[in-house]
């Protein structure tokens, strides 16, 4: 009898009911496949109250190869009515070169497996540890008594991807390592410069400064000092750029608007200040300007929500042109681009997600090493990540951005792209239930980055998503601790 108030799997439990009755306390393999770590603790729990007698092992860094397991899996058969084994999806992980020769070792020895250990054993696995199992140990697999699927629906869009960790808006940015105290004292050395070139450049003249007033709005930016940066932009790059009588100047301190208000989420007034630095562009003909400010007013209208309208310019407008052109580092730029507009529909059907994939596989990652270098096939890659999670694919999300994005972007000792990564695969950790290991993982490898960098705004994301999941690891403790019968306080409850 299940007594869990809430157990989604009825008819799976019922079914292994009865392959575990069939198995008469002699051997079998059980493979129970699960995706998040709630889900594999409440089956697990059913099973013990419907077997008392059953054991749990945890597989382990001290389990060095099989044969350790498989010695602990002896010792605890004794008496044992089964034994179920956890922490296979660490002890398998597809990262470890160690797995498939920990997989080789288990398919030579499921003769003295089946041997020593006289008792059913229940294996829980991700799906992803399921396929190695059945790839690198078939002989093995073809002694499964079966395998039990203990999987909620997986939600149809990405958790908590917000777009501050989408790297498509570094693509075209420099890499900047500086830390905070390097930012600030490089502000202070642009304002005396500022202060000493008027004397020899007053208002109006020529050289106005542009540059160094853009050098520190783009510190202010990187610091998250957003007053300071738009006061830098209306005080003094829009006044100088009028006085000059610099149009382009004038188009450009527009953008820093534009850039700011989208930072801010400001997006109505983004996409105001937009459109105006296109007219001014237009009207003095700076056609590659133009052509840069119709693709940043195009990430406005994804990131106000116009995703028709941000489409049919990438699609209909860039798509064409280069094209035309035959620039194929462009065509994939905006391939990609059509594909952040899918994710960021509401519920992107599956085929269309499918064809991304594909896109993303066949046509855009395998131009970019040579084209655009390893900092953009990096920054691909994740985005083919972020397709593959949205399909449920966490797994071979989890591995790409692991083994291939990480040191793709190492190779440009870029912290601030690698750190965003970090808080992805945190993220890709809590959807499994991995709760303690993203708080890990982002106490460890993001937060230390952003505070190094001055980076206030990606600190505020990450720590809010260190909140949710400290609240969410407490009510799962709290749950699992309700299904022991358990009374119990859930300290971020009260």
């Amino acid at each position: 009898m299940i007594s869990a108030p809430y157990f989604p799997w009825p008819e799976e439990f019922n079914r292994l009911r009865r392959y575990m009755e069939s198995a008469l306390g002699r051997w079998g393999l059980f493979l129970m496949i699960y995706r998040h770590a709630t889900d594999r603790a409440m089956a697990a729990l059913a099973f013990e109250e419907a077997w008392p007698g059953s054991r749990r092992l945890e597989a382990s860094a001290r389990h060095l190869c099989w044969m350790d397991l498989e010695r602990d899996l002896a010792n605890q058969s004794a008496g044992a009515s089964a034994i179920q084994v956890m922490g296979l999806e660490q002890w398998l992980d597809v990262d470890d070169d160690a797995t498939v020769r920990k997989l080789g070792h288990m398919n030579l020895r499921r003769d003295p497996f089946a041997a020593r250990v006289r008792c059913p054993v229940l294996l829980w696995l991700t799906p992803n540890a399921l396929r190695l199992l059945a790839d690198e140990a078939k002989d093995l697999w073809s002694w499964r008594v079966g395998h039990f699927r203990f999987l909620e629906e997986e939600a149809s869009s990405l958790p908590r991807l917000h777009r501050w960790k989408d790297l498509g808006r570094f693509l075209h940015r420099d890499v900047d390592e500086r830390d905070e105290d390097r930012k600030r004292r490089r502000l202070g050395e642009r304002c005396l410069h500022l202060h000493e070139l008027e004397p020899r450049a007053p208002l109006g003249s020529p050289c106005w400064g542009q540059y160094l007033i853009a050098d520190m709005i783009r510190c202010t930016t990187s610091l998250g000092d957003w007053q300071d940066a738009e006061d830098l932009v209306k005080l003094e790059l829009i006044p100088r750029a009028q006085a000059a009588g610099d149009d382009l100047g004038l188009a450009d301190a527009y953008g820093w608007l534009a850039d700011l208000r989208r930072a801010q989420e400001h997006f109505d007034e983004a996409v105001h200040h937009r459109r105006t630095q296109i007219r001014l562009l237009r009207r003095i003909n700076a056609m590659n300007a133009h052509e840069r400010a119709l693709a940043a007013l195009a990430h406005d209208l994804l990131a106000h929500g116009d995703i028709r309208q941000a489409r049919r310019l990438w699609g209909r407008g860039f798509m064409r042109t280069y094209v035309a052109r035959g620039n194929q580092k462009f065509q994939a730029f905006t391939k990609a681009d059509l594909i952040r507009c899918l994710l960021a529909t509401e519920h992107p059907a599956d085929a269309d997600l499918r064809k991304a994939e594909r896109v993303l596989r066949d046509e855009v990652v395998p131009l970019l090493p040579d084209l655009a270098g390893e900092r953009a096939t990096g920054i691909t890659l994740d985005l083919l990540a972020d397709v593959l999670q949205q399909r449920g694919d966490l797994d071979d999300a989890l591995r790409i951005r692991r083994r291939e994005v990480i040191p793709l972007l190492g190779v440009y000792n870029d912290p601030r792209l690698i750190a965003w990564v970090k808080c992805k695969i945190a993220d890709g950790y809590a959807a499994q239930g991995r709760f303690e290991d993203a708080i890990a993982l982002r106490a460890e490898e993001a937060i230390p980055v952003f505070r190094h960098l001055g980076d206030k705004p990606a600190l505020a994301i990450v720590e809010a998503d260190q909140a949710i999941d400290r609240a969410a690891l407490a009510d799962m403790n709290a749950a699992l601790a309700i299904m022991r019968g358990e009374p119990t306080v859930n300290p971020d409850r009260t």
